[in-house]
This record gives C-alpha cells, structure tokens and sequence, in this order.
C-alpha cells in the first residue's frame, strides 16, 4: 500500500459537532514517510523530465509562462516541498545582487538571458528563445535538485542563502 493510499479512521465521536467530518490522527510508520519522500522526489523528475521532452504532450502551448505555471501548479500540489529552496539557491548560483524580491521564472529569464535588460522581451521573441529559456528553467532544476538531495542539502542552501544575504546588507 502507498503512504497516498492510506486508509485514515476517523476521531471517536466527543459531540455530535466532532463526529462531522474531522478525521482521526494517521497511524503511519515514519519509514513509509520517508519511502514516499523519495518516491515523490523520483516522481517529480520523471514528470518534469517527461514535459522537458514532450512539452506539447502536457501543455496546450510550448511557452515559457505555460511551463512555468504547470511547475509552480505541481510545486503547490505538492505543499510547496517540490521547490523549497529553489529560488533562495537560483539567488546565490546566479551570484545576484539582487534578485531576493523576484520570483524564481523571472530569475530563470535572468540567466537564460544574461545581461538582457528585458528578459520578457526576449522570451517572447520567438519559439526558439521560447524553448531556451524552458531548457534553461530544465537544467537548472536539475542542477537544485542535485544539491538538495545531497546530505544536508537544504539546510546548505538556506545557510548559504543567509549568508548570500548579510553580505547584500553589509
């Protein structure tokens, strides 16, 4: 049985107001937790690999602005856990100045196309900027997802980040 798939028992009824819809505590192994956490890890990969290679097959349009709304959907899907750290990594591997108020699509135009002064601009241009800046967005998704599934992968990168930070302010 998947960690998904899960049968949850609902609370013993205290008042006829907690019988109605309030479920119980899961009793679920710790191990399962875990077991799922990389499942879900190799899930992502296989779909964002999948829509890095057949985007028409996903995505009624093969822009930029439709595949990152299909990631940052899934990332939201997911709680928020297929993307934490994203940007807060994007800011310091892209050795920015600035950047910490900007989403991570507007950093992906960014180092897609360095130096631009209007990276939207640029992404609109043509199909083929189109597709640069999605393989862009693919390979530097790779790239965090290598450092955060190393060993205090995450804990790094927000440590990194902080430090990214006090240096901006000094």
């Amino acid at each position: 049985m998947r960690f998904t798939d899960r049968l949850v028992e609902p609370a013993p009824a205290r008042s006829q107001n907690a019988a109605q819809g309030r479920l119980g505590r899961c009793r679920v192994p710790e191990i399962l937790i875990l077991i799922e956490s990389v499942t879900m890890r190799r899930h992502h990969k296989e779909i964002f690999e999948g829509l890095r290679k057949h985007t028409g097959m996903y995505l009624l349009g093969e822009t930029f602005a439709e595949v990152t709304a299909f990631v940052d959907g899934y990332d939201q899907t997911c709680e928020g856990g297929t993307l934490c750290g994203f940007e807060e990594w994007l800011v310091v591997r892209l050795g920015l100045k600035n950047g910490a108020n900007l989403h991570w699509s507007a950093l992906i135009l960014d180092a897609a196309f360095p130096g631009s002064t209007d990276s939207r601009g640029e992404v609109s241009a043509d199909s083929r900027a189109q597709r640069h800046a999605i393989e862009t967005l693919f390979d530097l998704l790779v790239e965090f997802d290598e450092a955060r599934s190393k060993h205090d992968g995450l804990k790094k990168i927000f440590l990194e980040y902080d430090r990214w930070q006090r240096r901006r302010l000094r």
